[in-house]
């Protein structure tokens, strides 16, 4: 079955043009009204909402919190040319999972649709999870109490080696553990990833969080959504239990433990991925030593080789040479002697070279042994689950 989207916009014109462009791919439906497609919404039950923000009578987020309220799997798109920070903040506190601001293309919000409808199947998918964690979780708090789950928390820690695998890990065993509705975002440099225990964050929420991070406290409260801070972590709790002042303050306890573990883990992260760069560069320092090591030893062989060569043709030419200049014997002889002691000496230095050859194959040898060391094989997390997108 296609995906089903309602439009709601009082511009006839406008819808007409939506429709057309979004009916080869989806199901579509149109209202003019939030009456109407509070109406229509009950007898189709629409995936995705496209929603206009000023409407006369009830306007888009009046109608999206009426929406998700009978439809809470139901996503939404706001598309208004009123394009404000206050706008958008607006959508998101309704619920929405994206704004668009006109105009724009037809093929950008299809995008989107596409987008959100891998959404709607994760998040199903993740609901399936989550019963499952839960199912586990509750033997875990029967057995243990809360503080078990926190336990258990920082203990995979260790076995997160990566970004992504950490933020799953700080989600799921926070919703599971404590039966409550969280986002979290972890910043590693340029890496930002958020996730929610109900599905994918979307771009809205992703922005909120970055924003949020920058100015709220350590520990902030606002109602019944609560968020954790600390300088690579955040962690927000979208239902507090602010009926129960008891519970509410062990969450916060163990939350703020929970994230301050995460952070901590974060930061050994990036210490490891300092120590492979640190090992890349070690390793090619090491084989450009080799080369130049390897390099020296061949020019000492050719050098050696030449100056043998100029001896013996230094020998050659002087023997030739003294049937020329007529000298006696003692003088002949005591030249051959000269000759022969420079040719001892020679040969003395070469083999000593022999030595240095021996200490080039010592160091290279060393090198080699190092080079074994540094490139050991890592021990890699888990693959992450490619279904599951992060922003």
């Amino acid at each position: 079955m296609s995906l089903r989207v309602l439009i709601v916009d009082d511009d006839a014109a406008f819808r007409a043009m939506l429709a057309q462009g979004l009916g080869d791919a989806y199901e579509v439906h149109q209202a003019a009204t939030g009456a109407d497609a509070i109406c229509l919404a009950s007898e189709i039950l629409p995936n995705i909402a496209v929603l206009d923000v000023n409407m006369p009578g009830m306007n888009g987020y009046e109608l999206c919190n009426s929406l998700k309220a009978d439809l809470p799997d139901l996503r939404v798109v706001f598309i208004s040319g009123d394009d404000t920070p206050e706008k958008r903040i607006a959508a998101y506190d309704a619920g929405a999972d994206d704004f668009m601001a006109k105009p724009f293309r037809i093929i950008e919000l299809t995008l989107k649709l596409d987008l959100l409808n891998r959404v709607l199947k994760d998040a199903q998918r993740l609901k399936e999870e989550m019963k499952s964690a839960n199912d586990m979780a509750m033997l875990a708090i029967t057995n243990t109490g809360e503080m078990g789950g926190v336990i258990d928390f920082i203990k995979r820690t260790a076995g997160c080696m990566d970004v992504e695998s950490l933020l799953r890990a700080l989600v799921t065993a926070t919703a599971s553990t404590f039966r409550v509705i969280v986002s979290a975002q972890v910043t590693l440099g340029e890496e930002q990833k958020t996730l929610n225990s109900i599905g994918r964050s979307s771009p809205l929420e992703a922005e909120m969080l970055r924003c949020q991070a920058c100015d709220a406290e350590r520990i902030y409260s606002a109602g019944r959504r609560m968020m954790v801070n600390y300088p690579r972590v955040t962690l927000l709790i979208k239902d507090m239990p602010i009926d129960d002042a008891d519970r509410c303050g062990r969450l916060r306890d163990h939350m703020a433990i929970m994230v301050e573990a995460a952070e901590t883990r974060l930061n050994g992260i990036a210490l490891e991925q300092q120590t492979r760069i640190q090992q890349t560069i070690t390793l090619q320092t090491i084989a450009s030593i080799q080369q130049v090591i390897a390099s020296l030893e061949k020019q000492y062989r050719q050098q050696e080789v030449a100056s043998q060569s100029v001896f013996d043709e230094l020998k050659a030419e002087i023997d030739n040479a003294l049937l020329f200049l007529g000298l006696t014997d003692n003088q002949e002889a005591k030249l051959m002697d000269m000759i022969g002691n420079s040719v001892d000496k020679a040969s003395a230095i070469s083999a000593q070279g022999l030595a240095l050859e021996d200490k080039f194959a010592v160091i290279i040898g060393v090198l080699a042994q190092l080079q074994q060391t540094e490139a050991k094989p890592e021990i890699l997390a888990n693959a992450p689950d490619e279904s599951i997108i992060l922003f």
